[in-house]
């Protein structure tokens, strides 16, 4: 029912329902029930209402999991405050959790998408340096990020760094990319990505 209420966009019920268990006599046995809801608060960047349900989830002896963490990460992202994300990965790490591809993914892809490449370069270094790969979404928001600044020397570098890994730029790495050659208006150098 949790997910049934997340899905139509009734977090609100979501939440009632996990809170109201206890009176039922039932108790989440699992993380799992409230990081659904933890999630759909992310969706909408709403940090503090995820924050405030994985709080309810401890104080019922409920241990958030990677998922749960990550979610968070995705709150705070999505609102903007990546300071905030940030301390939730250190928080995630002194937990004895890992953040992995995706918890550093999420937070390097809203630093682009917010035009701080530099924040967005530094977590993508940070997440090499741990010798976690980096997939093709994170390496495409990068690419996005560098050309929204109309940097094409950061794109390109970035298209490198990709294929180094071994990866194949897919169609939608290369739209951006293509964007980022039509933005600094170099149509020529564009022409052999087209044949790729």
């Amino acid at each position: 029912l949790v997910v049934a209420y997340t899905s139509a966009g009734r977090v609100d019920k979501a939440e009632e329902l996990l809170l109201s268990l206890p009176d039922a006599g039932l108790e989440p046995s699992h993380i799992i029930a409230f990081n659904v809801a933890i999630d759909a608060h992310a969706r909408t960047g709403d940090a503090a209402a995820a924050s405030r349900l994985l709080d309810k989830a401890r104080s019922r002896r409920l241990a958030p999991d990677s998922v749960s963490y990550r979610a968070l990460v995705k709150a705070h992202t999505r609102g903007g405050d990546f300071s905030g994300a940030r301390k939730v990965l250190a928080d995630m790490q002194t937990s004895g959790l890992e953040p992995g591809v995706v918890g550093f993914a999420t937070l390097a892809s809203g630093l682009a998408r917010s035009g701080d490449m530099a924040g967005a370069s530094q977590i993508f270094d940070e997440l090499c340096a741990r010798r976690l790969s980096p997939d093709m979404l994170l390496h495409t928001a990068l690419i996005g990020g560098f050309a929204e600044c109309g940097d094409l020397g950061g794109a390109r570098r970035q298209l490198e760094l990709l294929r180094g890994q071994g990866l194949r730029p897919d169609l939608f790495c290369f739209t951006v990319l293509l964007k980022a050659y039509a933005r600094a208006r170099e149509w020529a150098a564009a022409e052999p990505l087209m044949k790729e």
